[in-house]
């Protein structure tokens, strides 16, 4: 009676592990998805930032903004409310 009893019980383990494998490589699958897709989020995002750089780096350098003077605003925006902005340069 032990013996099937046994026989029974390591055949029921064998059924539940191998639904437990099934389901751990569908979880496996969807975190490799999510980190694809948050890779993909970020480069979009970074992207557009330097894309929009770009774009708006041609229209300050023609009404005379220099990139030193946008630079030195990042760094410092203070002096933007300080200083002020005349003719687009820092005084």
């Amino acid at each position: 009676m032990d013996e099937q009893r046994i026989e029974r019980l390591l055949e029921e383990n064998k059924i539940l592990l191998e639904e437990n494998n099934a389901i751990l490589k569908k979880l496996h699958g969807y975190q490799k998805w999510a980190r694809f897709m948050n890779a993909l989020y970020w480069l979009i995002i970074l992207g557009s930032i330097f894309g929009a750089y770009f774009f708006v780096q041609q229209y300050l350098t023609d009404i005379g903004v220099s990139p030193d003077t946008i630079r030195t605003l990042i760094e410092n925006p203070n002096q933007l409310f300080l200083k002020g902005i005349k003719g687009g340069v820092i005084e």
